[in-house]
């Protein structure tokens, strides 16, 4: 195979690799009792109003509800926001303002304007409220081709990262390095979930692939421009990159000749200021909205902050996103001594970058926050290339990497396999052995992702419940409960609790809790 053929095999084998499971939690609409349910214009009032569940005879009214909210959620936490920022907005009446501002605007509009293409060539219905709620095969379509579409766009961040190291390495080392940057856990997981936090590593790869190409290249001030406009649209298309940015700025000023700081310090600040705005315009039309979503969104995060959680992140979060070797070989660099300057800056940033991800992550001990530092992936890559030069060694790390990723692919796999679904097989022993033996279940927000798809219509729901009913995204909580309480437990393949190898939103661990009430 000829070289330069190398990656683009890579890239579409990756493609359909992961192509291959997007249609995860999509077995769940499947279900006879869940299976074409649709709500008439009269029931979207109801629908949108969220009732607290206390009695059965509450479910039992508003059963229709609860089971097509049940469907318009993923398996995965927050997948629907983009999905209803979206259904905000109207084209025909030009309004565009999607009033949820979590998720920036270089991602909600290309990705709205990706569903209007599908609309046109009929691929997708057209997405607004009123369609969503009125059509029950709808919203499996709207995951799938949104899911298809962060795919995409990761794997062309792939490629863009491939160019970056062709300006450093060579290429086989570049094409290895590529496969590392594909099949981390945390690749396996974020590039077919509709968030962007691995969407935007295509902005914010070009934004460095620019920047090196300054340096290494040509010292054109063009480049400079083309990667700040870059980096305005990463940082347009979530605010987690904000870190990264403002820190590689801060290197690339460091390094320019006297005559070029002023330029590059007025450029980096207008363009991207105004690339960020243009891309969220509503944040300054609708700034009260904006700071109240942003109150409510983050003041729970900072208030809850634990700096004793800290060391947690690199436990349940950083070796499992990144893989267990590849974290022990940077870690090795970064503590290696060094005599060069602009090698301790850089390790200094990834450091910073790293430690602000340890403590933004610590109000919780999830083990998925490496979500909050997707550029760490490009940097300490990037980093690595001109550190390890034993092609052996590399290849090592990428089996390792794959090895640990295998869990991770399966679970995916497996959320739609009857025989390994916890989700599903849970669902059918609750049917079974709570429901329709009329024992009743404790009080719960009926969603996907924090519960198995059971049957609504005839569920008991009681304050002093017979049963409680747990998804345990962290399987090692189940250390907290009670053995004597856990009279049945649904675990996922390839899993162990203290060695957590898969993101538990996928397939997660659910157990059963027997209340003997006195």
């Amino acid at each position: 195979m000829k070289k330069r053929h190398s990656i683009l095999f890579l890239l579409i084998f990756y493609f359909f690799f992961q192509l291959s499971s997007i249609d995860y939690g999509f077995k769940i609409n499947d279900i006879n009792y869940l299976k074409n349910i649709s709500l008439s214009k009269l029931d979207i009032k109801a629908f949108t109003e969220k009732e607290s569940i206390n009695t059965k005879e509450n479910i039992e009214t508003d059963s229709k509800s609860w089971e097509y909210r049940y469907k318009l959620y993923s398996v995965n936490a927050d997948e629907m926001m983009p999905i209803m920022a979206l259904s905000k907005i109207d084209i025909n009446n030009k309004r565009f303002d999607p009033q949820i501002y979590k998720y920036g605007g270089a991602f909600i509009y290309p990705l709205g304007f990706y569903y209007y293409c599908l609309d046109k060539i009929g691929l997708i219905e057209k997405i607004n409220f009123s369609s969503i709620i009125s059509n029950d095969n709808l919203i499996d379509k709207i995951y799938f081709y949104g899911r298809f579409f962060v795919l995409l766009f990761f794997t062309l961040s792939a490629f863009v990262f491939y160019k970056c190291l062709k300006l450093i390495i060579k290429n086989n080392s570049a094409i290895i390095f590529t496969s590392i940057y594909l099949f981390v856990p945390s690749s396996i997981m974020y590039s077919q979930i509709i968030k962007p936090n691995w969407y935007a590593l295509f902005w914010f790869n070009l934004f460095i692939f620019y920047s090196l190409k300054y340096f290494l290249i040509k010292k054109k001030e063009n480049y400079l421009i083309l990667g700040i406009i870059f980096s305005g649209l990463a940082i347009g298309s979530s605010v987690l990159y904000t870190p990264a940015i403002i820190l590689t700025f801060l290197v690339i000023f460091i390094n320019l000749k006297k005559n070029i700081k002023i330029n590059f310090l007025i450029y980096s600040i207008t363009i991207c200021t105004c690339v960020f705005f243009i891309t969220n315009p509503y944040i300054l039309v609708n700034f009260t909205n904006f700071i109240n979503e942003s109150q409510g969104e983050y003041n729970w995060i900072f208030k809850n902050l634990n700096l004793k959680n800290t060391f947690l992140f690199f436990n349940n979060s950083f070796i499992q996103g990144f893989g267990i070797l590849l974290s022990l070989t940077l870690f090795y660099f970064l503590l290696k001594k060094t005599k060069k300057n602009y090698e301790k800056k850089i390790k200094i940033s990834i450091f910073l970058l790293i430690l602000f991800g340890a403590i933004i992550s610590s109000f919780e001990t999830w083990h998925i926050q490496f979500r909050y530092i997707p550029y760490i992936l490009t940097i300490s890559l990037i980093y690595l290339s001109y550190k390890i030069k034993n092609k052996k060694y590399l290849a090592l790390i990428l089996i390792a990497t794959i090895f640990q990723s295998i869990p991770m692919k399966m679970s995916y796999y497996d959320e739609n396999n009857i025989k390994y679904s916890t989700r599903l097989k849970s669902a059918n022993w609750i049917n079974s052995e709570i429901i329709n033996k009329k024992k009743s279940i404790c009080k719960k927000e009926f969603v996907p992702f924090d519960f198995p798809p059971i049957n609504f219509t005839k569920v008991k729901i009681e304050k002093n419940c017979d049963y409680e009913i747990l998804v345990l995204r962290q399987p090692n909580k189940i250390k907290i409960y009670d053995k004597d309480k856990i009279i049945k437990k649904f675990e996922p393949r390839f899993q162990f609790a203290n060695i957590p190898l898969v993101f538990n939103h996928i397939n997660p661990l659910i157990i059963i809790l027997k209340n003997y009430n006195e």
